[in-house]
């Protein structure tokens, strides 16, 4: 085919995904008969939920091996699964087949495609994970309420750019050179946020200890600011020795105070089921707080006309 050659390296060309591969359906099979414990005369097969970066095999679905009606349903070492019916953003997602731990076969709502001679099975894999095909995919997909699919009619016709197969196979290696190298600083990011978390916390512990910063004896003390706290409030500084006396010494200056005496408010939430009247009002679960910060992606709840302060 053509596809506006101009927009190519030379010696590239346009094709086909069915030019250049062999797309497989998955099988049928009544619900009744799958299996999640691997057992004698049943075959692990793949689903949607199974086409991750790479192919998940931690949770299989067994079924019984008489339901793979050809032998090019067995899934082999670099086939490429394909998503074919699902949500209209993860429909065409992609996985490359690195190992096969167990026998497998694929269920109906995904596809492979095998690679013809002359295609490097990695190449084709990165040609249909990019954002260009991928979209294409989706543009082609017909979709319902739920769900999203694409035929293998309609994935067979898709236009993919072809180099030569030298080429193929050097983008490949720089690609993997990448990823790499892509991986090992998210690993090293990983190990410097760890050490970020523990150094905070040395330094909050620091803080309290008053070993952060040196002390200025014109400060006023921790005693008369908190006598001043509470003479605000209302309340007086009780001196209890024996309160204080199993906890850590302070430096000089400082103070042990009770907690509730340094805060104008201190009370617990309240519950209250979702209903379908009252005034809309967000409310932070203890989901929503996290590393010493809130994130305010909770939930919108509607209460009974309650006010809530």
């Amino acid at each position: 085919m053509e596809e506006n050659n101009n927009n190519l390296p030379p010696g590239w060309d346009w094709t086909t995904i069915g030019e250049t591969s062999s797309i497989i359906r998955g099988i049928s099979f009544p619900k009744d008969v799958k299996s999640f414990n691997k057992q004698e005369g049943f075959v692990a097969c793949l689903r949607t939920a199974n086409v991750q970066q790479e192919v998940e095999w931690q949770d299989l679905w067994y079924v019984p091996d008489r339901y793979v009606k050809r032998h090019e349903q067995f899934v082999q070492p670099l086939d490429i699964l394909i998503s074919n019916a699902n949500s209209l953003g993860l429909v065409g997602k992609v996985a490359l087949v690195k190992n096969i731990p167990v026998s497998a076969s694929l269920g109906a709502f995904i596809s492979l495609m095998r690679s013809k001679k002359g295609m490097n099975p990695k190449y084709f894999y990165f040609m249909l994970s990019s954002p260009n095909i991928q979209k294409k995919i989706r543009s082609l997909a017909s979709t319902t309420t739920n769900i999203s699919n694409i035929s293998t009619g309609k994935l067979a016709t898709i236009p993919i750019p072809i180099a030569p197969l030298p080429e193929q196979e050097r983008i490949v290696t720089k690609i993997e050179s990448l990823f790499t190298q892509l991986d090992a600083g998210v690993a090293g990011l990983k190990r410097a946020q760890a050490a970020l978390k523990r150094y905070k916390a040395s330094v909050l512990k620091a803080a309290v200890e008053g070993r952060l910063v040196a002390q200025d004896p014109n400060d006023e003390p921790a005693e008369e600011l908190l006598k001043r706290i509470l003479a605000e409030k209302g309340e007086k500084v009780e001196k209890n020795s024996s309160s204080t006396e199993k906890l850590p010494e302070l430096p000089s200056g400082w103070v042990w105070a009770k907690w509730g005496g340094l805060v104008v408010l201190s009370q617990n939430g309240f519950g209250k089921r979702k209903s379908d009247s009252g005034k809309p009002s967000i409310v932070l679960r203890l989901a929503d707080i996290s590393d010493n910060h809130i994130r305010l992606f909770c939930k919108k709840l509607l209460f009974n006309n309650r006010k809530v302060t």
